[in-house]
């Protein structure tokens, strides 16, 4: 529908669906801690909202800014920073919280609003979000040029882990709010990487584990 021009928003609706979006927003609100994060009350794992936190964020700066809680946005990426480890979030408790997702979620809103970020925060994020990546010592390998959970201690061939495309374009997302150079060996290497998830007119969500593509192998 998009490539013949249609019109698929139906401006009678636009009243009612703005209505829905500060609802939704007005919901967020009341999720927040004092400290300024989004966790969760369901799930122990996410407690903390060391990767509940940045999702909210990054899903909250695709709003028009007149919809937008700048006082909020900016007390929960303050509140990241404190989460840090060896520059990456998600090792805050015991448990890995989807580190790479966290690392490059949070990267994207510090980007968007640098002032609630110090050079450092930012900066070592980066830095290991591009040292996660499966590099040349992969080679030859389907991991190679993607992003997985993310760990302390990076994995070593051929054991890679879960890697897939979810994670590669959320890391992706990051390197470029975060300016990276285009032609960057890491652009490069994940070019290839994106590449092998072609299947068709589609992508697969892994070409390291089929099992993973509940669409099919």
């Amino acid at each position: 529908a998009g490539c013949r021009g249609e019109a698929l928003v139906d401006r009678s609706r636009h009243a009612a669906a703005r209505g829905a979006v500060k609802a939704g927003i007005a919901f967020l609100g009341t999720q927040q801690s004092p400290d300024g994060r989004f966790p969760s009350s369901t799930y122990g794992l996410l407690k903390t909202g060391q990767s509940t936190t940045p999702f909210v964020v990054v899903s909250l700066l695709r709003l028009p800014p007149a919809l937008r809680d700048e006082t909020s946005l900016r007390r929960a990426l303050r509140s990241l920073m404190g989460l840090q480890k060896q520059g990456a979030l998600g090792f805050a408790t015991v448990a890995p919280d989807y580190p790479t997702y966290s690392t490059a979620l949070a990267l994207s809103g510090w980007m968007a609003l640098p002032e609630e970020a110090t050079e450092v925060s930012a900066a070592t994020a980066l830095a290991w979000l591009i040292e996660r990546q499966y590099g040349p010592e992969w080679a030859g390998h389907p991991a190679e040029g993607g992003w997985g959970m993310g760990q302390l201690k990076p994995p070593t061939p051929p054991h890679a882990g879960h890697v897939d495309l979810s994670m590669t374009r959320r890391t992706l997302q990051a390197l470029v709010a975060a300016k990276l150079a285009p032609a960057h060996e890491a652009f490069v290497a994940a070019r290839a990487f994106v590449g092998r998830c072609r299947a068709g007119a589609g992508f697969v969500y892994s070409p390291v584990d089929e099992a993973l593509n509940k669409g099919g192998c």
